[in-house]
């Protein structure tokens, strides 16, 4: 029997249930755990809220555009400062994927904010 754990892959976008202290629209996420750590029942994840002007410079917030391969209604922020794990319990419905350039810039964002780009 396959888990839900390993249907949740790297780069996929997730609507969650979130815990309310976590500052975000709608409970979507992004996976940025490695497929190779995918038997674990935790994801590491970050959190997309609604895309604001002011965030164009702000470099750990990542714009995500809505595309049909995306689910996306909205322009969207990966916020790399909240950077998180979740049980695989509380992934709802995937929606979609992000690209790989995009997963890229998040992936960069996480360094930058966990400090190994230093």
């Amino acid at each position: 029997m396959v888990t839900k754990s390993l249907m949740i892959k790297r780069g996929e976008i997730w609507i969650t249930s979130l815990r309310a202290s976590h500052r975000h629209t709608g409970g979507y996420v992004v996976v940025i755990t490695s497929n190779l750590l995918s038997d674990l029942p935790g994801k590491i994840i970050v959190p997309l809220s609604v895309w604001k002007s002011e965030y164009e410079h702000v470099p750990w917030k990542i714009k995500v555009s809505p595309a049909s391969w995306n689910g996306l209604m909205k322009i969207s922020a990966a916020d790399a400062c909240l950077v998180s794990s979740l049980s695989a319990a509380r992934f709802n419905a995937k929606i979609g994927f992000v690209t790989a350039e995009e997963l890229e810039r998040i992936i960069e964002a996480v360094r930058m904010v966990i400090g190994l780009d230093c």
